[in-house]
């Protein structure tokens, strides 16, 4: 059976079927606007060209996109009426021609894909007409050439999950094997979370591109009254931090540069603006501020919505903006509660909704 896992994030796209996992930028880059600057000879590092049967136009997708600035670039961040966008619909075809890459039968007639595991916010996954939308864009065939090459896929089953579920299916499933279950490695520590999950109160705070997702899990069940969808995602640390260094250095400094400087640095903690060649800016104490203001502010907002914090037997601190806030000031933060960053944030919820489609798969044997 082949499974594919799509988390659409705001600002990254995380694509795996178990096999190959991709994180790529929920942009696109319209080729029209850089074809005519290369010769066909040239490579484009990073990043290959897309066009959708269904769809016009021809795209860059890939992570070498972000090279280009916030005016080049399509977007598909959105509050409102997302799963409408065409970027969006685009970014959804273009993650089943990525992942059918791997397969000679995409390339050779038509690769079906069993089940598509899809991740929305909370609250987007309690709509109807949006679980409707986004079955409706990934079931049934699909012709995508990627570099000149025809890639065609037929979906059979799509599957809509709260995203936040993703995560807890990470671990859930982590160290499980499924095709031979006997053989299973699994951790005191995951078996303990494990429990948690089962049987006690568990926070879910998911840091993505767009929107911070706080929810809380009672014996396993999702609480409709602890739940919040914040557009305080990590897009908001960059325009921030962009406006910052616009206003010190009097340039237009670009949101996509920030992303990839912050990228780039946090593991170092060293933070360069680089506008061109020579032109080159040590933005540190900026970026070092904005990112604590910014973890501030999302505590403020897990203190307002988790009305009850002293009834959490723990924390769960998941996507790819939990791997930039100020890890100590959040955890000191919650002296009562005990906290888990997720190990791989960025892609746990795609990884976990891969799991759960391996396990819709036991089931149904």
């Amino acid at each position: 059976m082949t499974i594919f896992a799509i988390d659409l994030g705001n600002k990254q796209t995380k694509m795996t079927d178990g096999q190959h996992t991709y994180i790529y930028p929920s942009s696109l880059l319209q080729a029209r606007k850089v074809d005519s600057g290369f010769s066909l000879d040239d490579k484009m590092d990073n990043m290959e060209k897309f066009k959708s049967s269904a769809q016009n136009g021809a795209f860059y997708w890939g992570k070498g996109i972000l090279k280009y600035g916030k005016n080049d670039l399509s977007e598909s961040l959105s509050f409102d009426r997302r799963y409408e966008n065409r970027i969006f619909v685009q970014l959804c075809e273009f993650s089943l021609a990525k992942l059918a890459q791997n397969y000679d039968e995409a390339k050779d007639g038509v690769l079906t894909v069993d089940y598509v595991m899809a991740g929305l916010p909370s609250a987007d996954a309690d709509n109807d007409d949006n679980v409707k939308q986004i079955k409706d864009i990934f079931k049934g065939q699909h012709l995508v050439e990627i570099d000149g090459t025809p890639i065609t896929v037929k979906v059979k089953q799509v599957f809509v999950f709260p995203q936040s579920t993703g995560t807890l299916y990470s671990i859930m499933y982590r160290g499980y094997n499924f095709e031979k279950p006997k053989e299973s490695k699994v951790t005191a520590q995951e078996v303990e979370l494990v429990n948690f999950m089962n049987e006690g109160v568990v926070g879910i705070v998911d840091i993505g591109g767009g929107t911070v997702l706080l929810d809380i899990l009672r014996n396993s069940v999702f609480s409709r009254n602890d739940r919040d969808q914040l557009n305080l995602g990590a897009n908001t640390l960059y325009e921030n931090i962009a406006g910052r260094v616009s206003r010190q250095f009097n340039i237009n400094a670009d949101i996509h540069k920030i992303e990839v400087l912050i990228r780039n640095g946090i593991k170092d903690g060293s933070f360069v603006y680089t506008r061109s060649a020579i032109n080159k800016y040590d933005v540190t104490d900026i970026v070092k501020e904005e990112i604590e203001q910014w973890t501030y502010e999302i505590i403020d907002n897990i203190n307002s919505t988790f009305k009850s914090l002293s009834d959490i037997d723990i924390l769960i601190v998941t996507g790819g903006g939990s791997e930039i806030i100020d890890k100590d000031i959040f955890v000191g933060a919650f002296p009562q509660i005990k906290v888990k960053f997720v190990d791989d944030a960025e892609v746990a919820n795609a990884k976990g909704f891969y799991y759960k489609g391996k396990a819709l798969e036991l089931k149904s044997k």
